[in-house]
């Protein structure tokens, strides 16, 4: 009966219709930073925080990386989750191309490249380039700002037809300058689509072969020119390709091109145009004024200080993101505080994680060294994987960041060199193999995904090893922490003074970077007994090079050392003189002379005077070619220079010794002889 009305009471309580109190919902907090050590984990709508978090000055909130400057913090880590989706980072605007006036030719080609929409911040862009003024497009990488200065001006060109006009071969209406010949190349690619059956020309410039086109230039009609900025600057001063025409000019990854490296050349090349007739272009056909935009992802503090050089800053309208500078809100970032010595290993592992996934990674390095090294580890552990530097030729490097692309391999390894606007939509995670010391250059690494258009699981991986980058990471836990702003995104606009210091340095101590950076390179190809691989298989160009062991090394040295020089020259001096000594006494006329009115010698006698005479000029001979080995040997190692003063100063010293033992005028003399003919001997060695 008691279970009969449990059951009962149970069913009433079921059916009713009463309204009755919902349980209170366990929702799961939201982690933004979580640590190996669980007390610095943060979630977001923490009541730990202060009020307003932004106002937080860096180094009075407690950060994970605090620690990580004792020897005993390898092995720490912490994580920067994703806050939103990226279809919430870059939305997409309720106005289509053809409301913005994009005409329906261009609006097709667009679909064609799965374009269907523009983001809310490319409808700002569109609209403030179709206006006509001076133009600086500042967002995050990744949201499209090729296509917001490409599409407004190809229909600028399509409505004023200025496409129809006559004008000389090699004389662009539109030209776009690129820091790097990868960009440039993609650009090219992006302009070409975007233009099929319009009636647009377009041609890619890149640098590398740059004396080969001024030698035998090509012309032809063109109407966007997309030139990486070395070879445009010296095709355009010796007249290959006329500017008077340019109506646009385009500076992309801006930041970079008005960096030390490129800005006294692009201030000389950018005279060439009449920026200051913009906005009177229209009145007449005879006027021809140019339309600058600049295009970027970062902003340096002192950006209007820069443009000033261009142009009346005044005139300059700004189109920037409200995620400009700010770390990436939709994709993970993982930083792990390890060693030096096993990052190669952590690296391995990481590698062979992505392979089982089938995920494509980019393998960032700070050096040129280390990125090859990077390429060889990974090779040599069966991991197929592309290398792409700044170093590269042309012949090799041309083509390797298309491999990657078009996923003929799924690991490239590179420097900052691909940084920098590539579109590498297919990347899903980003490993910093070397953390890059500037937040601007950060910014642009982590910008290589999470992109329109990548994946949603989207993976930033740095190894922290050098005291340098634990201050670099300790700023961006801190940007993380509060949702603020990345500070000092100006690095790559270096300091004059800064500068000129550094290459000071470096052309005194005849480094081109830093000692850390060779040492860490050194001991896998050169010091660790532990080799990675028998072989270096560089490109069917160049062939095998292998790698010389300890012995190999020791044997080598010997060959130079001064004392094996000296016996070399020794035992072939004394060769030569044996030969000399044998030709002349075979020749000389008292040994066989019937006018003598001596005995005729005997042959036994005549081979002993040409044995004595072979042996005395041999031994004269194999201690001069002695001394003097040894003389330029020790003065070669003190100048550390291999010119023609060392056989001269060798000759003097020789010379001298020699005639000494005639006394101080012959010494004189031998030494002066000595000198002239070691120097003649030379001189014709050389420019034989």
């Amino acid at each position: 009966m008691t279970k009969l009305a449990r059951a009962c009471l149970s069913l009433r309580a079921h059916f009713s219709t009463h309204l009755r109190p919902l349980a209170k919902a366990q929702v799961a907090p939201v982690p933004v930073v979580t640590c190996k050590r669980q007390q610095f984990n943060l979630y977001q709508h923490d009541h730990s925080l202060p009020a307003d978090p932004e106002r937080v000055k860096f180094g009075e909130l407690p950060l994970a990386s605090d620690g990580w400057r004792h020897r005993r913090s390898n092995g720490d880590y912490f994580i920067i989750h994703p806050v939103q989706r990226s279809y919430e980072t870059y939305a997409l605007s309720e106005r289509s191309f053809a409301e913005l006036g994009i005409r329906e030719p261009l609006v097709e080609n667009l679909k064609g490249q799965h374009v269907l929409s523009p983001t809310h911040y490319q409808v700002e862009g569109i609209q403030a380039v179709l206006d006509g003024s001076h133009m600086l497009l500042a967002a995050e990488t990744g949201c499209g700002k090729t296509y917001t200065y490409l599409v407004p001006v190809v229909e600028q060109i399509l409505r004023r037809r200025l496409h129809e006009q006559r004008r000389e071969f090699n004389t662009p209406l539109v030209l776009i300058i690129t820091p790097g010949r990868e960009l440039a190349q993609q650009i090219g690619r992006v302009a070409e689509r975007l233009t099929e059956g319009l009636g647009i020309r377009t041609r890619v410039v890149l640098g590398g072969r740059t004396k080969q086109q001024m030698l035998n230039p090509s012309f032809e009609d063109i109407d966007i020119l997309v030139a990486s900025f070395g070879a445009i600057s010296k095709l355009v001063t010796s007249g290959i390709y006329r500017m008077e025409d340019v109506r646009y000019v385009v500076l992309d990854e801006a930041d970079t091109l008005l960096d030390d490296s490129f800005s006294s050349k692009l201030l000389h090349l950018m005279r060439r145009f009449p920026f200051h007739k913009n906005h009177l272009q229209d009145l007449g056909a005879d006027i021809h004024g140019t339309q600058l935009i600049l295009a970027a992802a970062t902003m340096p503090s002192n950006m209007d200080e820069l443009l000033s050089k261009l142009v009346n800053v005044e005139t300059i309208e700004q189109v920037v993101s409200p995620n400009l500078h700010r770390l990436m809100g939709h994709v993970t970032q993982r930083f792990m505080r390890v060693r030096k010595s096993d990052r190669p290993q952590i690296l391995l592992d990481l590698v062979r994680k992505d392979a089982k996934r089938n995920v494509p990674t980019i393998v960032f390095s700070n050096k040129t060294p280390a990125c090859d090294f990077v390429s060889l580890h990974l090779n040599g552990h069966g991991f197929s994987c592309v290398n792409l530097n700044g170093d590269m030729i042309l012949k090799l490097r041309l083509g390797q960041f298309e491999k990657f692309q078009q996923a003929e391999v799924n690991i490239l390894s590179t420097t900052d060199v691909a940084s920098r606007g590539l579109n590498t939509v297919r990347a899903a995670h980003v490993i910093n193999f070397d953390f890059p010391l500037y937040t601007v250059d950060y910014i642009h690494r982590v910008g290589r995904i999470g992109r329109i258009g990548s994946r949603n699981d989207c993976l930033a991986t740095n190894l922290i090893s050098s005291q340098a980058e634990i201050g670099a990471v300790q700023r961006l836990e801190h940007a993380a922490r509060t949702t603020n702003v990345l500070r000092n995104v100006d690095a790559n606009v270096k300091d004059p003074e800064e500068a000129a210091k550094r290459e000071k340095a470096a052309k005194t101590e005849g480094i081109f970077f830093p000692g850390s950076d060779l040492d860490e390179v050194a001991k896998h190809f050169i010091g660790n007994t532990h080799r990675y691989r028998e072989n270096i298989i560089i490109p069917k160009l160049y062939g095998v090079v292998q790698i010389k062991t300890n012995e190999e090394k020791l044997v080598e040295a010997a060959f130079e050392s001064c004392a094996f020089k000296s016996l070399m020259s020794c035992v072939l001096g004394y060769g030569l003189g044996a030969a000399i000594g044998l030709f002349s006494s075979s020749v000389n006329p008292s040994i066989a002379d019937p006018l003598a009115g001596e005995k005729q010698q005997t042959a036994r006698e005549i081979f002993r005077e040409m044995r004595q005479a072979t042996h005395s000029y041999g031994k004269n001979f194999a201690v001069i070619g002695a001394v003097f080995a040894a003389v330029e040997c020790v003065i070669e190692s003190k100048r550390g220079v291999s010119d023609w003063k060392n056989g001269t100063y060798a000759g003097a010293v020789t010379g001298g010794l020699i005639g000494l033992r005639a006394g101080v005028k012959a010494g004189v003399i031998g030494a002066a002889g000595f000198a002239a003919f070691s120097t003649v001997i030379d001189y014709y060695m050389r420019h034989r």
